[in-house]
């Protein structure tokens, strides 16, 4: 059971297969059923102990926890000890579980310059110094970002309450913290763990609302890639199904801060994810070299990726727009011409000159537009609230001799615009 970052009434249960990833089709099914037969018929109970003789209770022990422990630093992902003594980060569990493990971990990597908000360290369910303790929310990382800030870290780094998310500032030459993306720090560790492994063809993968960066990351890299729909549940089941000898899995990511490094865990893990990207780091600045470099570094190699979520609260009784724009299909977006739209409810790709063509994808309520210039546009309903979440993307270019900053101002400008417009249409 898990709060993770939520409210309390939205406490309820995270139901694994027994591969270790969330469930999926048909599962979900199958498990409603046996929930809508247990509300009407009997249910058998067993004491604790019983349960425990017949195995089917088992308690989490202190064994269980160094097992994580031992395996994660047995990772051929995370040998890279490159100088951890060096960097200093300031972490914040967010009144979750994540601290004791984290700074384990850490320790355990080399990283001896490791500071803890004390006031957010151990679990708290209510969550007394935070409002609402998801790290992309604004406020969310203040007080790490403080921390951080006067003890001169290069990475203020949090997890969410259960630890799965990962979440990261870095200080930026002026000494201020800039917090990174999921986009950006999915590429980030898409690239180094690439760079990272001996194995020729590896798998790596990433959600249908992430960005498209790490495709042609893994492209550069002669790695498979895959896409999925949304949510950590099919990244890890699709990487179980098309991982091969030839291909086996060394990474996935969502843009909502959630990434799994190697197959130890078939879910998102927001403590393998630290430890790799503070290695990163640690390499990085060995070398004279910032995050920011390396960022530039990638957008200069594949171009200036930028992306941007936002949602559009719905009255409980507006008719499905995803349907209205389907009856309807809109032919440009902010001056853009449609080159594609994907369907995903219908698995159709629709084409300018009328063709189209079947996406292998599983159906679901989303429509994708690929625009003139590059950009993408995604529209899909919330699957827990009356919204429509809107993700877009630009992908920026440099100029002969253009500075990053300026490169990114424009790219940025053109987000701007791409937001304003489309919001405007619907």
């Amino acid at each position: 059971m898990t709060a993770s970052h939520n409210p309390p009434e939205y406490n309820g249960f995270k139901v694994y297969w027994g591969n270790g990833a969330q469930i999926i089709p048909p599962h979900d099914a199958g498990i409603a059923a046996e929930i809508e037969l247990a509300a009407v018929q009997e249910i058998l109970t067993l004491d604790l102990k019983t349960a425990e003789q017949q195995g089917l209770l088992v308690w989490l022990e202190e064994n269980y926890y160094q097992t994580y422990r031992q395996t994660i630093n047995a990772s051929p992902l995370l040998q890279n000890h490159t100088h951890p003594e060096n960097i200093t980060l300031a972490y914040t569990a967010m009144h979750g579980v994540g601290a004791e493990m984290a700074e384990t971990l850490l320790a355990d990597a080399g990283f001896t310059q490791v500071y803890s908000v004390q006031e957010q360290r151990e679990p708290d369910g209510t969550f007394p110094t935070v409002h609402f303790p998801n790290p992309e929310e604004a406020g969310a990382m203040d007080r790490v970002i403080a921390l951080a800030s006067s003890v001169n870290a290069q990475l203020a780094c949090a997890n969410d309450p259960d630890a799965d998310r990962f979440a990261v500032a870095i200080r930026k030459l002026n000494g201020e913290y800039q917090m990174l993306t999921g986009d950006q720090v999915g590429a980030l560790l898409g690239h180094y763990l690439l760079n990272q492994t001996h194995q020729q063809q590896p798998l790596v993968g990433n959600t249908i609302v992430s960005s498209s960066l790490l495709h042609k990351i893994a492209h550069a890299h002669g790695a498979k890639y895959y896409q999925t729909l949304t949510g950590f549940k099919w990244l890890t089941n699709i990487a179980m199904q098309q991982q091969s000898e030839q291909h086996p899995f060394l990474f996935a990511y969502e843009e909502a801060l959630g990434y799994t490094v190697g197959n130890t865990v078939w879910d998102k893990d927001g403590l393998s994810a630290m430890v790799a990207f503070a290695q990163l780091a640690a390499e990085l600045y060995s070398q004279g070299k910032t995050i920011w470099d390396q960022l530039e570094s990638l957008y200069r190699q594949h171009g200036l990726y930028v992306t941007a979520q936002r949602s559009i609260a719905l009255d409980p009784d507006t008719p499905p727009i995803g349907d209205q724009l389907r009856a309807a299909p809109p032919q440009s977006i902010a001056g853009q011409a449609i080159l594609s739209w994907d369907d995903l409810k219908h698995a159709l790709r629709h084409h300018q000159d009328g063709s189209s063509e079947t996406l292998t994808l599983p159906s679901s309520d989303v429509l994708i537009y690929h625009l003139a210039n590059g950009a993408r546009v995604i529209v899909r309903p919330s699957g827990t609230e009356p919204k429509l979440k809107c993700y877009y993307e630009v992908i920026g270019s440099f100029d002969d001799h253009e500075s990053f900053s300026d490169a990114q101002q424009r790219a940025e400008e053109q987000m701007a615009l791409l937001i304003s417009e489309h919001q405007k249409s619907l």
